[in-house]
């Protein structure tokens, strides 16, 4: 193989590991949801009544991490959550659950 194979070689090996690390990276932030969002809040020893369980509807399972409505829902989600005494990294964690 001469040298400009190499590195024909090298930069697509490259661009294929770049490009997972970003869909990888981003996959987390897809997967909030209502559901996920209510397990969470239980889980950190909140009651999940219907003031919860309404913040939560605003937790957006969108497949798109750059989804403009759905992280404005999310950030809806953990600002609702906020309001009603909740921690703020347990509201992120609801809302942006991974």
């Amino acid at each position: 193989m001469g040298s400009r194979s190499i590195r024909r070689v090298m930069v697509a090996a490259s661009v294929v590991v770049a490009s997972l690390g970003i869909s990888v990276g981003f996959s987390g932030v897809a997967n909030a949801s209502p559901q996920r969002c209510e397990i969470t809040m239980h889980n950190n020893g909140y009651i999940v009544g219907a003031k919860v369980k309404a913040a939560c509807g605003n937790a957006n399972a969108s497949t798109s991490p750059l989804d403009p409505v759905a992280a404005a829902q999310r950030l809806a989600c953990k600002a609702q959550l906020i309001a009603l005494g909740v921690k703020s990294g347990h509201a992120q964690d609801a809302c942006f659950s991974y």
